[in-house]
């Protein structure tokens, strides 16, 4: 469509199956090589604030479903300007989150999220502009074990020790 005007797709493809198989799409790229992309989309307007690709979903459906099925990223993100890698919001009328990650895999004894700071700003920074709430509440099979409430204070049920957090303090 070369057409500032235009408001109809360049392409349209439908798939009307009830299987979600792979390879039922209305459009399916395969990259088979060492390098190249299956599929690239570029918004190259640098004046521009329209997104280079927009996926909606009306069903319970994933809006973006990403797996790697070996050592890479089910999703990878960066920038390079000073926008955000990653962003997740929840608009004034919704009710989601803006975020998760969970782990279901009982046997995988790795952090479900790794913050890894090489630069000098913070590594992780909460705020809560909203009129009441906690800040962070942790919990433990689903029951609430420590607190830090919007005025700063921390509430924890098994009290405060002040040591212990580096393994290597336990050995001699």
């Amino acid at each position: 469509v070369d057409n500032v005007l235009g408001i109809n797709p360049a392409v349209h493809c439908k798939v009307n199956s009830q299987f979600a198989n792979f390879g039922t799409a209305g459009v399916y790229g395969e990259s088979v090589g060492t390098g190249g992309y299956a599929g690239l989309f570029y918004q190259s307007n640098t004046a521009g604030n329209g997104a280079a690709v927009v996926a909606l979903t009306e069903g319970s459906g994933n809006g973006i479903t990403a797996n790697a099925g070996k050592n890479g990223n089910g999703v990878e993100a960066s920038a390079d300007g000073n926008g955000n890698g990653v962003y997740g919001w929840v608009p004034n009328f919704g009710a989601g989150r803006g975020g998760r990650f969970s782990n279901f895999n009982t046997a995988n004894s790795r952090e479900v999220v790794l913050i890894s700071n090489a630069g000098t700003g913070i590594g992780l920074l909460v705020n809560h502009t909203g009129p009441s709430g906690n800040i962070a509440v942790f919990q433990s099979a689903a029951l609430n074990v420590a607190r830090i409430n919007k005025a700063g204070r921390g509430f924890f049920n098994g009290g405060t020790q002040n040591s212990g957090a580096d393994v290597a303090e336990s050995f001699a």
